[in-house]
């Protein structure tokens, strides 16, 4: 038998993939201004290190790899983050 936990982690680790996923869609909307994604990826890093401190590096492997990835392959170009 499994059971549903909803803990506080699992809530913001929810909305942290809630929001990633958001300025991800920035990455992909090659008509949305490079400086407003700019600023959105930083205010991910804030959120992200404000709900789970001393993960930045984690933050960096994961989220901001994905979101350079996404930039190389829809911009055509290297991100300016």
């Amino acid at each position: 038998m499994t059971t549903h936990i909803d803990s506080p982690a699992r809530r913001k680790m929810a909305r942290l993939a809630r929001l990633a996923d958001r300025v991800s869609v920035l990455v992909l909307r090659e008509d949305y201004p490079e400086i407003d994604v700019i600023i959105a990826v930083e205010n991910l890093r804030e959120i992200s290190s404000e709900m789970f401190p001393g993960t930045d590096r984690l933050f960096e492997m994961v989220y901001l790899s994905r979101f350079r990835r996404l930039w190389r392959q829809f911009r055509g170009t290297n991100a300016p983050f």
